[in-house]
């Protein structure tokens, strides 16, 4: 998988996203999985992630992106700022 420092950074406060980026890795799904968890999806309540855990989710989409050679599928991707994350 990715360097386990990053997955480390995110199972020490979302241990149950750890648990799924850990499931997903290798898969389409994983691409698809992160952009979710980067987009508002409640209404304007979600809080966010703190630095350290959206930098480490980006580190692990962009590993996972060049170890499998597979852009994501930008239909699935509304948000401008998460389309180019991959870059």
């Amino acid at each position: 998988m990715t360097t386990q420092t990053d997955l480390d950074t995110i199972n020490a406060s979302y241990p149950h996203i750890g648990k799924m980026l850990s499931e997903k890795w290798g898969t389409k799904d994983l691409v698809s999985y992160i952009e979710q968890l980067l987009q508002d999806t409640r209404d304007g309540s979600r809080r966010g992630f703190p630095f350290q855990v959206m930098t480490a989710l980006v580190n692990i989409q962009s590993q996972h992106l060049q170890s499998t050679g597979a852009p994501p599928d930008h239909k699935e991707i509304k948000d401008t700022w998460a389309r180019h994350s991959h870059l």
